[in-house]
């Protein structure tokens, strides 16, 4: 059913921790502004809709479907949401590392994804182009994790077909992949990224 909620967890090892490092370091040599310069260059055309739908999300990418990602019913499969939603999650982390003047790949400290959540609200075909966005909603300091929302909106129509959100953790990786408080830094990045003071839970 598509609008069924998906849960996905993802271990330590995962391609998504890894895809994470390597953006985490480019992010390293530039400003914020060069960064985003750079990824505003890899931008599709958006309508007028799809942009003040994705107006919230600091970060955004653009991504056009393939047909090797429909299933047999000819409709956007729903395990590439995950992908979708994965790269505009590193392109907020990679903004956030630069904000922070951090570079997660030496420090040995970096985000891992926890815990996944995506609705389905219609389907998508081949071919179309869609914007994805990403932007923290908040942070909960006992579990010492963040959330992170996405929104998947059809670049011509401005429609919202999907939304996600994951939970994610900071880990020391030196230290077997031991989850830390969330560093002062971080948080007070991601303010400065999302222009405003993000709601800090206590639970």
């Amino acid at each position: 059913m598509l609008t069924r909620a998906v849960r996905a967890t993802m271990q330590s090892g995962c391609r998504s921790s890894a895809s994470v490092f390597a953006v985490s370091t480019m992010s390293s040599v530039a400003s914020v502004s060069e960064l985003r310069a750079r990824f505003d260059k890899q931008l599709l055309p958006l309508s007028p809709q799809a942009k003040q739908a994705l107006a919230p999300f600091p970060a955004q990418v653009t991504i056009p479907t393939r047909w090797g990602d429909e299933d047999m019913f000819g409709h956007i499969n729903n395990c590439c949401y995950v992908q979708y939603a994965e790269q505009s999650r590193v392109t907020y982390f990679a903004l956030q590392g630069a904000q922070a003047g951090v570079d997660f790949g030496h420090t040995g400290i970096g985000p891992i994804l926890a815990s996944f959540e995506i609705k389905f609200i219609r389907p998508v075909n081949w071919p179309s182009v869609l914007g994805v966005g990403a932007r923290v909603s908040h942070f909960s300091r006992q579990h010492r994790r963040f959330t992170i929302e996405h929104a998947m909106v059809e670049a011509d129509s401005g429609d919202v077909v999907a939304v996600a959100s994951g939970e994610i953790a900071i880990v020391d990786y030196s230290k077997g992949g031991v989850a830390i408080a969330l560093p002062e830094n971080l948080i007070d990045a991601i303010n400065q990224l999302e222009k405003k003071e993000i709601e800090l839970r206590q639970s």
